[in-house]
């Protein structure tokens, strides 16, 4: 025998060009196809070169975590000769700063801040965005030399945060000078960046003492804290948000499905009874809001808006109507505040009113964007959620509750509707990624139950999806009340969970059958996923909460008939079951995502983070259903108000 055969029998050990472990460790192969020319003419036997090893520190959450720079961090790196430009105390009280904001003439400091907000968005979040942020808001003050001394010292620093200037707008609302003024005077610009420089150690401070001296991850104080701070954790892809919208409201709401529906909801109507416009017309209103405002226009700053940018568009007279839900005057901004809880995070954290009304209604008439993260969530899916939420709340109770029932059957069908997106019908054969329905059965002394909303055939694998339509409540999100926010998760995740563990064993079982060929003896692995309509910001703390508490409730259901492993709960929200759907979309296998998205790098950590932040995340994401739907809503929304012929 010849020395290449002899060869071509010894076994190989053939791995990729570098891959990562669980520990973190990288491996790079030297010889593996695809590294190099040499590479490329012989597979490596075990007996060739090693693999090299390079140790380094595997992902971590605090790579998520930003420096937060307080007047007491910052005040170390302005020069003493600029101290005085920091006023008579170093060490201001919150009753300090909103006398700085009495001085404010209300409009041009609201002004100010807003575009603030809008350089904040259109600025990356890293070292140098920071500085560029703070050139533009600080100028040439001594704040701008101590604010780029401290970003040089802190990689991730942060001086400028979205938070930080909600707060203040929330300050001006209740304090600033109501006097007819163009502009802020040079004393006037002082004092305003003197309130944002003081705020984060006044205002904000008086809202963390949640953590106090909480040092382990698994201490309820910090579930509480980051529950309480995940509202302002990230932003959300305007696009995913339009096309979301359009599929849930104007599409799955209106289908005849939908009016056969046992709680079905008459939206647009509702819409019509109070603003003379539809959904479409709605989403169109706030579209020309966005635009016209140019408040994410790189190049130009912000404008205002009057009801005759809309001339050219069919809306006519009904613009002011529909302004109603878009914008408010100051009476009304300060009255929601003045009816906010005594207590100190809600001054921190209470940003609701300016995500119901994104713009202020001006003296003068004309309405000026608030934020962009205001106006892109009140054109969201979920700002249209709480809009309808409210008309149906002024109508009764009952019609409330309804609601509430029938906008969970429109997101159950929408995630749905995503599975089948990515996983088309065609594809008929066992194992080969069948998208599921809910099932109802019966069970003798149980009654009538349900499998979970959408189950994936994979073959050995078994995806089952339980899709909540519950959202955090103010009280979790603002004052991060330890109740609340166990109450929220209960009904979020925990009942979830313990509703997978029954659905589980119903299946091992055979109390129910999903496929009349699928054979549970044959399924090894079930994945359970929960998505909700907003999500949480998945992080360790509350990870441990949810393998502490929730993780034994769905073990508890499942008897000896469950020889299968369960695996890790996957926790997304819309947004990333839209981008989780768009990579099996692009021909990755579903478990592969899954399987690397449980591995102990990343179980704990949200998936966005892991889409984002691992080497070896898989897949661009980008869903051709979510373009396609984005079109249709643009498209949709053109006809609506007359700017483009009906197809």
């Amino acid at each position: 025998m010849s020395l290449m055969a002899k060869r071509a029998r010894q076994p190989r050990l053939i791995l990729p060009g570098d891959y990562l472990e669980p520990s973190g460790i990288v491996r790079l192969n030297p010889a593996s196809p695809g590294s190099g020319e040499a590479e490329r003419k012989a597979l490596t036997e075990i007996s060739g070169p090693a693999p090299i090893l390079l140790v380094g520190e595997p992902p971590s959450f605090a790579d998520q975590l930003g420096v937060y720079a307080t007047h007491q961090e910052l005040i170390p790196y302005v020069l003493p000769s600029e101290l005085g430009f920091l006023g008579k105390s170093l060490d201001p009280s919150v009753e300090d700063v909103i006398g700085l904001v009495r001085t404010l003439p209300f409009e041009p400091a609201m002004w100010f801040i807003s575009s603030a907000q809008k350089v904040l968005v259109l600025t990356p979040t890293d070292r140098a965005g920071q500085l560029r942020v703070a050139r533009a808001v600080y100028r040439d003050t001594p704040i701008l030399s101590a604010a780029a001394r401290f970003l040089r010292a802190h990689e991730r620093g942060v001086v400028i945060s979205e938070q930080q200037l909600f707060a203040l707008q929330r300050l001006l609302i209740l304090h600033a000078r109501d006097v007819d003024a163009d502009d802020l005077s040079p004393d006037e610009l002082d004092s305003i960046r003197l309130a944002l420089f003081f705020l984060p150690g006044t205002v904000l401070d008086a809202g963390q003492s949640v953590v106090g001296d909480a040092t382990d991850v698994d201490d309820e104080r910090w579930l509480r804290y980051f529950v309480g701070n995940g509202g302002l954790v990230e932003r959300r892809a305007l696009g995913h948000d339009l096309a979301r919208a359009h599929r849930m409201y104007d599409v799955i709401a209106k289908s005849s499905r939908a009016r056969r529906y046992h709680d079905y909801c008459p939206l647009d109507e509702w819409l019509r009874e109070r603003y003379m416009l539809s959904f479409v017309e709605f989403q169109g209103l706030g579209l020309g809001l966005y635009a016209g405002s140019r408040i994410l226009a790189k190049t130009v700053p912000p404008v205002t808006v009057t009801a005759n940018f809309y001339a050219t568009t069919s809306l006519g007279d009904r613009v002011e109507r529909g302004f109603e839900a878009l914008a408010e005057e100051r009476s009304w901004f300060r009255e929601q505040f003045e009816s906010s809880p005594e207590h100190p995070r809600w001054a921190a954290f209470e940003t609701q009113p300016f995500l119901r009304r994104p713009a202020l209604r001006l003296r003068d008439g004309r309405l000026m964007v608030l934020a962009p993260r205001a106006i892109e969530g009140w054109l969201s899916a979920t700002g249209t959620y709480y809009r309808l939420l409210d008309l149906a709340r002024d109508r009764s109770d009952q019609e409330m509750d309804r609601f509430r029932r029938f906008n969970g059957w429109i997101q159950e069908n929408y995630v749905r509707h995503l599975a089948h997106a990515a996983l088309p019908g065609k594809r008929s054969l066992p194992g080969s990624g069948r998208v599921i329905p809910e099932i109802t059965y019966r069970v003798p002394r149980r009654g009538e139950l349900k499998t979970s909303d959408v189950a994936v055939d994979l073959g050995i694998d078994l995806v089952l999806i339980e899709v909540t339509s519950k959202r955090l409540t103010l009280k979790s999100l603002v004052e991060a009340d330890a109740e609340a926010v166990r109450d929220d998760l209960r009904m979020l995740v925990v009942e979830k969970m313990e509703q997978l563990g029954r659905v589980i064993d119903d299946i091992s079982a055979g109390r129910v059958t999903l496929l009349p060929d699928l054979d549970p003896q044959y399924v090894k692995r079930f994945w359970p996923i929960v998505v909700s309509a907003d999500g949480v910001f998945l992080n360790p703390s509350l990870w441990d909460y949810l393998e502490t508490n929730a993780r034994p409730l769905l073990e508890a259901k499942l008897t000896e008939a469950v020889t299968a492993r369960v695996m890790p709960l996957v926790l997304l929200d819309l947004e990333e079951f839209e981008t989780l759907m768009g990579i099996v979309s692009e021909e990755e296998a579903l478990i592969r995502v899954l399987e690397r998205k449980t591995s102990p790098n990343w179980v704990g950590r949200d998936f966005k983070s892991w889409h984002n932040d691992d080497l070896h995340s898989i897949g661009s994401g980008e869903s051709v259903f979510i373009t396609t739907e984005l079109h249709r809503a643009f498209r949709t929304v053109s006809v609506a108000l007359g700017l483009r012929r009906r197809e």
